[in-house]
Order: structure tokens, then C-alpha cells, then sequence
């Protein structure tokens, strides 16, 4: 039987997967070429691309706002004037998500 429970747990690792997916998918684009121009509609083929290719998953529509929405909330992005994708280190990555978890659970 599902319950509510099981739904909110899904819906959060939904969530989770997507970040993981972006944030990879730029680290990757980020270390094969510096120069090159990532937007989000390269960056929606390569995450549907990336779930059919290892997960058999051709249907999917990867929700690619959403996913840059997550990824700028959580500052992984650098910041691009011209409207390119790039996420920032995975040093720089960690250490804003481990500030961003410990000031969200830390007691007032």
C-alpha cells in the first residue's frame, strides 16, 4: 500500500537524482572542454541522453529548470553573464553544501 510517507520519500530522491545528474553532467562538461558553451537545452539532451544510454530510460523528460533552479539555490553554479551553465568545483561544491546543511539545521 503506498502511503503519503513513501510518496514524500520518492519525490525527495526524485529530486535528489536530478541535482546529481545536473550537477555531474556539468562537472563532466567542465573537465572534457573550458571553452565550451553549456546551455540548458544541451544540458536537457545530455541528462536524457545519460538516463537512456545507462538506464535504458527512453521516455523521460528531464526537468531541466527545476534542476538549474536546485543548482542555483544551492550556488553550485558559477556565475555566467552570458547565460552558460557551469558548476563551480566539486571542492567549492561540498563545502556550500555542507555550510547550506549546517545553517539549515542548526538550532536558534
Amino acid at each position: 500500500m503506498i502511503t503519503i510517507e513513501s510518496l514524500i520519500h520518492e519525490t525527495i530522491e526524485q529530486e535528489m537524482r536530478e541535482l546529481i545528474i545536473g550537477l555531474a553532467l556539468l562537472q563532466k562538461s567542465n573537465d572534457e572542454d573550458e571553452d565550451a558553451m553549456m546551455t540548458i537545452e544541451i544540458l536537457k539532451t545530455r541528462a536524457e541522453s545519460f538516463l537512456n544510454q545507462h538506464f535504458n530510460i527512453s521516455t523521460v523528460q528531464f526537468d531541466i529548470h527545476d534542476c538549474v533552479h536546485k543548482l542555483s539555490d544551492l550556488n553550485l553554479l558559477e556565475d555566467e553573464s552570458d547565460g552558460s551553465l557551469k558548476a563551480v568545483s566539486l571542492e567549492v561544491a561540498r563545502d556550500r553544501i555542507k555550510s547550506r546543511i549546517r545553517s539549515e539545521f542548526t538550532m536558534h
